[in-house]
């Protein structure tokens, strides 16, 4: 008789009636030998008889996905300075025969000078039946972190099945984009100045950028059209000023007052905002300075009434002193004129004799 099956007809030979050959139980067995075959192929070299080497590496055992490639972080004074990855961990390798379960430690890498991230679990179990496992990724990009800088954060791990051994674990990204924002402070040096009335003078002033990123800054006079009402001009050698990142810059405020400005004490207010910022906002910064305004002489004439007795006397008696020094130099000067009219009187042989200038008194 002819047996049928897959192996081809050339191959088979003939038996007698009641005659059983190889090709019987081949064709009976076949399927279960199969099954045998390939489970000792894929049972990790680990638990085979007689081996003491380390376990086996399976290859892609998880992969490891960010949802988002890139996040932007705030961190300025009114920001959280926080965001979130939305992270997956995936099993990937079909493990539903021979393995039960891989345990997986997630690890992050990041800056910690610039970036912490942290998650609410490190340690989790994948298994065939639950190979997904989503999870949230919290960053706080840490303050004075610069604007030019772009941290990343690998996500990655280590994984190891039930009977030990281990998987590579597929890492992925996210770059953090620090958000710019622009601070500044500003001060003088000396908030107090004294000047004359039709005088000018210049006064530094002291700015330095507080901020993540390099900007520009715009000086102005808070308080301008009250100072010109009273007769003072302010104005700034540099109205607009660049500042690189963490820098300091000195400028002049040049103040001007009119002839016919009044004395007193003048507060001049300067303020300063960012060129991105656009006007004021609560991330500028504010300056004054006292100015006091006299009339020369003024303040020396009051100085004067001021003092104490004892200067007062002191003073009369300087006072009389030169008096007496410019009299005695008067009466120095007439009796050497007297005595040069005399000298010339005798010599020109004349009788007359000059009055002398005691007896004119």
């Amino acid at each position: 008789m002819r047996l049928r099956g897959t192996i081809p007809p050339s191959s088979l030979r003939k038996f007698k009636r009641g005659e059983t050959g190889f090709y019987h139980v081949f064709l009976n067995f076949r399927p279960m030998m199969t099954f045998l075959l390939i489970s000792w192929l894929m049972i990790p070299l680990g638990s085979v008889e007689g081996r003491t080497d380390a376990p086996e590496q399976i290859m892609d055992l998880v992969m490891m996905e960010i949802d988002e490639e890139r996040i932007a972080v705030d961190i300025s004074f009114n920001a959280t300075s926080t965001g979130q990855m939305h992270c997956r961990a995936t099993l990937m390798y079909d493990i539903g025969l021979f393995i039960e379960y891989v345990d997986l430690h997630i690890e992050l890498e990041f800056p910690p000078e610039h970036v912490s991230v942290v998650l609410e679990e490190y340690d989790v179990r994948l298994t065939p039946s639950s190979p997904v496992y989503d999870f949230i990724a919290n960053i706080t990009v840490l303050p004075k972190t610069s604007a030019s800088l772009n941290p990343s954060v690998v996500l990655g791990g280590t994984a190891r099945t039930d009977r030990g051994a281990e998987g590579e674990v597929r890492e992925d990204h996210c770059e953090i984009d620090v958000l710019p924002y622009y601070s500044v402070t500003i001060f003088f040096p000396d908030p107090t100045g004294d000047m004359d009335i039709g005088s000018s003078k210049t006064f530094p002033l002291t700015m330095q950028n507080t901020g993540n990123s390099g900007e520009h800054f715009i000086l102005a006079v808070k308080n301008r059209d009250f100072l010109a009402e009273k007769g003072l001009e302010v104005t700034f050698s540099e109205p607009r000023v660049y500042i690189d990142e963490g820098g300091v810059k000195e400028t002049d405020m040049k103040v001007r007052v009119d002839g016919g400005s009044e004395r007193g004490a003048y507060l001049i207010e300067v303020y300063v905002w960012s060129e991105h910022n656009g006007q004021p906002t609560e991330e500028d910064n504010e300056a004054s300075l006292t100015l006091n305004v006299d009339r020369p002489y003024i303040d020396l004439v009051e100085e004067l009434v001021k003092a104490p007795i004892y200067l007062w006397v002191g003073l009369g008696i300087l006072v009389v002193i030169i008096i007496l020094v410019i009299w005695g130099f008067l009466k120095l000067r007439e009796h050497i004129l007297w005595r040069r009219t005399l000298n010339n009187i005798r010599n020109a042989n004349t009788s007359e004799e000059p009055e002398s200038p005691g007896d004119t008194g």
